[in-house]
């Protein structure tokens, strides 16, 4: 059954697997066991959820689990390394199994609804050097920023650092990367207000915790911040709740104001050819999905409602999140 989605399927695991967060030292303060134990707990709730709504996890959504799964294959592999506690063996196996059935069951149904999408993210190292320029630029912010992080991971995994780094005049992705995530690390920060983050500001918190935390910064782990997060589940039923509204909003005002600004001016006549197609393929799905269409570049947010109001693509980054803290934790409990 793994035939036919499987460059998908290994692409997100692989890149969920990161040795980048590197040994714990002396530098990094203990944790307290107690929210070493809240964020299993909370993966555990999350799994549940997802378990029992399999069917409406988006791409974005199984993401997130992904990115989760390869941190919990990290943890679990430093685990046995350390001769750990058997119990806690015992429970990665547990999630680690659980993770993979909805993985597995939610595929067919990912590729089905979004089969454009789905297919946008095979590996492939063809790209121009306009691509490279617009990928690159500076003055960027919000999703525009954390997609383009996402977009040299995404390269980076699949084996094409020596094609970016002749495109880019010798820069190494990993160069790439850094100043795309102190320029992200600055931003969350700023979302920061009274020891928490706006509700419609949450969503992309979450995806910049997400990808500079599988990349190693450890600035994105500080505890305040990840007790925060954990103040967001819904604890009752396992997700992340967002209004949709406003999110809807809050993308339609990011877009608009980055299209007028001097990186979409940098698009070749091809890339807007394509982007005009992709647009209208997603512009009857955005419609059903958020109601009247504001603007269809807002794809960059492939969010799906599922069951008592949960969010797909914030509750997937939620999972993330919490794979990306629990490894980091146990490294420094």
């Amino acid at each position: 059954m793994l035939r036919w989605s499987g460059s998908v399927y290994f692409l997100l695991l692989v890149i969920g697997i990161s040795d980048t967060l590197g040994s714990p030292t002396s530098s990094v303060p203990k944790v307290d066991t107690q929210l070493v134990q809240n964020v299993y707990l909370a993966l555990e709730k999350m799994l549940n959820f997802f378990g029992q709504d399999y069917s409406s996890i988006n791409l974005d959504g199984l993401f997130g689990l992904r990115l989760g799964q390869g941190q919990l294959i990290s943890t679990l592999e430093e685990c046995q390394k350390r001769s750990c506690d058997r119990n806690l063996s015992i429970g990665l196996k547990t999630l680690l199994s659980k993770v993979e059935d909805i993985c597995f069951n939610a595929l067919p149904y990912v590729e089905q609804y979004d089969p454009t999408y789905y297919k946008s993210l095979l590996p492939k190292c063809n790209f121009t050097a306009d691509c490279m320029a617009y990928m690159t630029q500076n003055e960027t912010a919000r999703y525009f920023i954390t997609h383009q992080l996402l977009y040299f991971i995404i390269l980076e995994n699949v084996g094409c650092a020596d094609i970016v780094q002749l495109q880019t005049g010798s820069r190494r992705i990993l160069e790439i990367e850094t100043n795309l995530c102190q320029r992200i690390y600055d931003e969350a920060e700023s979302y920061i207000e009274n020891s928490d983050v706006d509700g419609v500001k949450r969503d992309l918190f979450l995806e910049q915790v997400n990808l500079c935390g599988i990349l190693g910064f450890e600035n994105f782990m500080k505890t305040d911040w990840i007790r925060m997060i954990l103040g967001w589940l819904d604890w009752r039923d396992g997700c992340f709740k967002i209004n949709q509204k406003s999110v809807g909003e809050m993308v339609d005002a990011d877009i608009n104001s980055q299209q007028n600004d001097q990186g979409y001016s940098m698009e070749t006549r091809d890339m807007k050819r394509i982007k005009h197609k992709r647009d209208v393929e997603y512009e009857k799905e955005n419609q059903a999905t958020f109601g009247r269409n504001k603007g269809s570049m807002r794809k960059l947010l492939r969010d799906k409602k599922m069951r008592d109001g949960c969010r797909s693509h914030t509750s997937g980054l939620g999972f993330g999140g919490f794979g990306v803290f629990l490894r980091y934790l146990y490294r420094n409990v």
